[in-house]
């Protein structure tokens, strides 16, 4: 199913799919869902994900993942996987 369709599908009236295009057109993107260590490994420093125990951690310089949320936690990228899937909400260079 497309985003379009499922933006068409949560959005109700004869606007919906008006309102899907207008939504897609100011960027609408499905959020990216990280799956595996590598993934995680791969994000680059500075970004930031929402964990499968909604927990925010953000990548630090050196390649380890702290929590935003509870103060001096970190972990590795195998320290994380029992907290995968996560969902990219920050990736810097996505900004650039």
């Amino acid at each position: 199913m497309s985003a379009r369709d499922e933006l068409t599908t949560l959005i109700l009236g004869k606007t919906a799919p008006r309102a899907a295009d207008a939504i897609l057109a100011a960027g609408y993107t499905k959020p990216r869902q990280i799956e595996n260590v590598e993934e995680l490994d791969a994000l680059p420093v500075r970004s930031v994900i929402l964990d499968n125990y909604s927990d925010t951690c953000r990548k630090n310089r050196y390649g380890r993942w702290e929590s935003l949320d509870e103060p001096d936690q970190t972990w590795d990228g195998l320290g994380m996987t029992g907290s995968l899937p996560a969902v990219l909400l920050h990736e810097p260079e996505a900004d650039a």
